[in-house]
């Protein structure tokens, strides 16, 4: 069974609305999502220039959309049934960034102040909640 189509106007419209009620700027929520201000300015736009009038539809990878949505407090579940992929979002392996080990990201933990690993301990300690309730 195919995936439904994408509606990128609302994906953008969410996103947008999400990020003005966060005070957010573009560039603010694009650095909270982990990738470049352009990316997120084609989410919200629902339009990807290509060149001259070559106008495309956005085509995030899976994490980036999810991250994007978890930028502004939005369930990416949400976002990716918009987006036409819902199917997807059921395998949530996507969540998972694949291109950093976990001795990096222990590495850069050990480098926080004693408050700021307490806050991340406390910030994942409510992603596993989240988590549990959403597959429940």
């Amino acid at each position: 069974m195919a995936e439904e189509e994408p509606d990128w106007g609302a994906v953008g419209r969410l996103l947008g609305a999400a990020r003005r009620s966060l005070r957010l700027s573009k560039r603010e929520a694009a650095q909270r999502a982990g990738f470049s201000e352009g990316l997120w300015r084609q989410l919200e736009s629902g339009k990807r220039f290509v060149t001259g009038d070559v106008v495309l539809e956005p085509n995030p990878r899976d994490e980036n959309l999810a991250a994007a949505a978890r930028a502004v407090g939005l369930k990416p579940k949400e976002v990716f049934a918009l987006a036409g992929r819902a199917r997807r979002a059921e395998d949530d392996t996507f969540l998972l960034r694949t291109d950093e080990s976990a001795e990096n990201v222990a590495a850069k933990i050990e480098r926080l102040s004693p408050e700021r690993r307490a806050r991340l301990r406390g910030y994942l300690d409510r992603l596993v909640e989240e988590q549990d309730f959403d597959r429940s």
